[in-house]
């Protein structure tokens, strides 16, 4: 039989990627602003990674990654409006913070195990 340890996640990282997700600015004024934008917010999804060890925020696996090929679509042929790409922008912080919730509350139901 095939036993599976439970994830460990610490409090103290968690906050860490919660301070960071409250310090991003998640809008942009102009269209033009989502390619740099991009990029700021692979880091907090990398930030996050690094953090928790949590699979859900690597780059291929998540929001992120629809909003960085838009992005690229936009750069490329001028085709994404700055509605589609505002709303990719959004989805990323949503999921960014649901995910992180999901972890504090498996932490607190003991689904996983938690440290300091």
């Amino acid at each position: 039989m095939l036993t599976l340890e439970k994830m460990t996640y610490s409090y103290s990282a968690l906050r860490e990627c919660a301070d960071l997700v409250k310090k991003t600015n998640w809008t942009v004024a102009t269209k033009k602003e989502h390619f740099s934008k991009c990029f700021e917010i692979q880091k907090v999804f990398d930030f996050c990674l690094e953090k928790t060890g949590c699979m859900l925020f690597e780059s291929d696996y998540s929001a992120w990654k629809d909003y960085e090929k838009r992005v690229n679509v936009d750069v490329e042929h001028g085709k994404v409006t700055k509605k589609e790409l505002d709303q990719l922008l959004k989805d990323c912080y949503l999921f960014v913070c649901r995910e992180l919730n999901g972890i504090l509350t498996m932490m607190a139901s003991g689904e996983v195990n938690a440290i300091d």
